[in-house]
């Protein structure tokens, strides 16, 4: 129904005459407006149609001119456009009655116009141009002076200068496009057969068929905008009509016999062009500008330019084409499969949605504006734009060294990408399919959480994700080069991945946070034997490193890691602790063994932490104690336990009294501070536990033996044993018969007593 009334509309308005036509219009406009209390976009057709009913109003006492024929064209066009934009499916059963109506209203209008033009017409018959004598009659029916106005004819036009015709002198043809040059309007069929290079220069407006046979000859009629009938041409050369706009039928192009080099019937908006029927085939053209929906089959091998300008639904086509100056349709929705061979770019920034998509180019090919690939696409190409697609549904592949994939958030569907070295997906958060990219070098999908899909990628990339469930998720786990996880939420024991060289995993705080709700440990061992960076931060349960060749370990500034295990790294040197408690989870750990290589520990940065051990470090002088403000609540089970590192100090030993010298009790020197630390960690805590307890065993390690004893000044003097005993506190203490008050489980620092015995500033 749509359609219908669009025709007729259109044609009403083509015509223009010498009265005035108020009560149509007037009648016409207030259906318009009552169905664009359903369809909005009608009210801009009414507008058009008010302005139309004036000017041809203002046209009523005048001589129709050329100007005034194309101004009226033009914005035909443009109502053309508008009519076409709307969408009426939804409310076409409720406006069925009204529409009826408005077309019966239509005709009436176009029946009076009809009859106004054929009053206002220069030849009021049929022209008929095969002789010499009637091109004679016919000069005498349309003056050819350049002060004579274009005219219409009230009926056909009929040229033949083929065959018996004796319109054969070069000054005869020159006069027989003369009078050709003046012809505006034919309310009838236009019959053109030619062996000469023949023009119609004013013609616009044709009011039924044109059937142009001129297969050793020409026509050029480049002013034509409108056939209301059918349209052949059989022409070779060059055939350029670009304000042609509305063929009622479709315009079809004999090629038996002829070259064709160009065609430009770029203004269509009404019709289409075909060779024959579900075709268009021009093995000669190099450049092809048309517009309306492309038929099934589109050959067009040596066509450089190729621009389709229609904006209606593609359907169902295949095109073949040469594209290597421009290649671009403008169809926004592709509603059956496309398939596009193409030497050069192919442009599809229109397109919104498509079905089943195989584009094959030797440029570019730009589907910037594709939101969704629905059905399955293979594109291939030197780099392919499909950055606004967020989502991918069905099986796609793509070749090309460059592919930009911005947008895409979700692929229900395996992606097969090759070419690429670097793949970037900000967006993907799920590839439930999986994805294969075997020559990408750089992988960079930093949202996505792998689940079901695999990862393919070549060997030793550089892959980040925000979430990596499983290492089988990753297809070259083991030899993956860097990883980077930005928002790892499970465990991951690293061993397998024997090639990595670079590891970022920050990982992602549970919501809501409650205590032993973190599940996201990572593992390192002696496998990872070329890892030579780590980056931990974000929320994680467990940081474990155990026998790697790490030659440093540093936490992210803020970040939370509540285990942290540094155990058996031979070559780590340097620890630097940057990360702290996170509320509502338990209390921190640090695990610091073996590590034989490291001098220092400074753990003044951590705070709420309940677990410390740190032993066995043969190189370790100096430790800087954690903080306890804030504090773990009094009920937390608080642990310490130091000893077997490199701890220098110096003992005393205690001196028996005699009747004539007094008892000189043992005294220790930390040179570290460690004690003192420990003593201020575990007083606070003791001080403040309820149901918790607190356990603390401290022991220097590199501790000189002094001796003590008063002389005659009363004065105490110490004296470094010798020959040089050089052992852990505990040693001493235990070899010293005459200390007391240290009455712990062993003979290091380990009671409340203990430590009460140290002396600290």
């Amino acid at each position: 129904m749509k359609k219908g009334l669009l025709g007729l509309l259109v044609v009403a308005l083509t015509i223009v005459g010498c009265q005035n036509y108020d009560d149509q219009f007037d009648d016409l406009n207030s259906k318009i407006s009552s169905l664009a209390t359903t369809v909005d976009g009608l009210l801009s057709v009414q507008t058009t149609v008010s302005a139309l009913s004036t000017k041809l109003d203002n046209l009523a006492s005048t001589a129709l001119t050329d100007s005034d024929l194309a101004g009226i064209l033009t914005e035909v066009a443009a109502v053309k456009q508008s009519v076409a934009d709307l969408s009426l499916a939804d409310d076409l059963a409720g406006i069925e009655t009204e529409v009826a109506d408005l077309d019966a209203e239509v005709d009436q209008i176009l029946e009076k116009l009809n009859e106004l033009l054929t009053a206002n017409a220069v030849i009021n018959q049929n022209v008929r141009i095969t002789s010499l004598a009637e091109l004679t009659l016919a000069e005498d029916l349309i003056k050819t002076g350049e002060d004579n106005p274009n005219v219409t004819i009230n009926g056909s036009l009929v040229v033949n200068t083929t065959g018996s015709s004796d319109i054969a002198l070069a000054a005869d043809i020159d006069r027989l496009k003369a009078v050709m040059d003046k012809i505006k309007v034919v309310m009838k069929t236009v019959t053109i057969t030619t062996d000469e290079a023949l023009t119609a220069a004013a013609l616009q407006y044709i009011q039924g068929d044109l059937d142009i046979n001129a297969a050793t000859g020409s026509l050029a009629a480049g002013a034509l905008t409108t056939v209301t009938g059918a349209m052949e041409i059989n022409q070779g050369g060059d055939l350029l009509m670009p304000l042609l706009n509305s063929v009622a039928g479709n315009i079809t192009i004999q090629t038996a016999g002829v070259s064709i080099t160009s065609v430009d019937f770029s203004g269509l908006t009404e019709g289409a062009a075909r060779t024959a029927a579900g075709t268009l085939a021009l093995p000669d053209a190099t450049s092809v500008k048309i517009s309306g929906v492309l038929p099934t089959t589109v050959n067009c091998p040596k066509a450089t330019t190729f621009v389709s300008n229609s904006t209606a639904a593609q359907t169902t086509t295949t095109i073949t084409i040469d594209g290597s100056t421009d290649f671009s349709l403008g169809s926004a929705s592709f509603s059956g499969e496309v398939i596009i061979t193409a030497t050069g770019a192919v442009n599809l920034a229109g397109v919104t949605s498509a079905k089943a998509l195989t584009i094959t180019s030797g440029g570019s090919v730009n589907l910037g504006g594709l939101t969704k690939i629905e059905a399955s696409a293979a594109i291939s190409a030197t780099t392919v734009d499909i950055g606004a697609v967020t989502e991918i549904s069905s099986s796609t592949v793509v070749t090309a060294t460059d592919v930009t994939l911005t947008s895409l958030k979700t692929a229900n569907a395996t992606i097969t990408l090759m070419g690429p070295a670097t793949v970037s997906a900000p967006s993907l958060e799920t590839a439930a399919q999986g994805i294969v990219a075997e020559d990408a070098t750089t992988f960079s999908a930093i949202a996505l959480a792998t689940s079901t899909g695999t990862i393919n990628v070549k060997s030793g990339a550089t892959v980040e994700f925000g979430n990596l469930a499983d290492p089988t998720d990753l297809v070259d786990f083991a030899n993956v080069s860097v990883l980077k996880l930005h928002a790892q939420e499970t465990s991951l024991n690293f061993s397998t991945a024997a090639s990595m060289t670079a590891l970022t995993v920050l990982g992602k705080q549970k919501s809501p946070i409650t205590q032993n709700g973190q599940t996201n440990d990572v593992t390192l061992t002696a496998s990872n034997t070329v890892l030579t960076s780590l980056v931990v931060g974000g929320t994680l349960r467990k940081v474990s490193l155990d026998a790697t060749k790490l030659t440093g370990f540093s936490s992210v500034t803020g970040s939370t890691i509540l285990d942290l295990q540094l155990k058996n790294n031979a070559d780590l040197a340097t620890v630097e602790l940057a990360h702290d408690r996170l509320d509502g989870e338990r209390a921190l750990g640090i695990t610091v063994i073996n590590n034989d290589k490291l001098t220092s520990l400074d753990m003044s940065s951590v705070n709420k932490i309940k677990e410390i051990e740190i032993t066995g470090n043969a190189s370790l002088t100096a430790i800087t104690m954690a903080g306890f403000s804030p504090a773990v609540e009094p009920t937390a089970k608080v642990t310490v336990t130091i000893s077997g590192n490199a701890l220098p100090g110096e003992y005393t030993s205690a001196t028996a009294g005699t009747d004539t010298t007094p008892y000189l009790e043992a005294a220790i020197k930390d040179d570290s501070g460690i004690i003192c630390g420990v003593k201020a960690f575990i007083d606070y805590y003791n001080g403040a536990k309820t149901s918790g307890t607190v356990t603390a065993t401290v022991d220097l390690d590199k501790v000189d033996l002094y001796t003590q004893e008063e002389n005659a000044q009363d004065v105490v003097v110490r004296t470094i044993s010798s020959p040089l005993v050089t052992q852990a506190l505990s040693a001493h203490i235990a070899a010293d018969a005459n200390a007391t008050g240290f009455g712990g489980a062993t003979d290091a620092i380990d009671s409340p007593a203990d430590f009460a015995l140290i002396t600290c500033d």
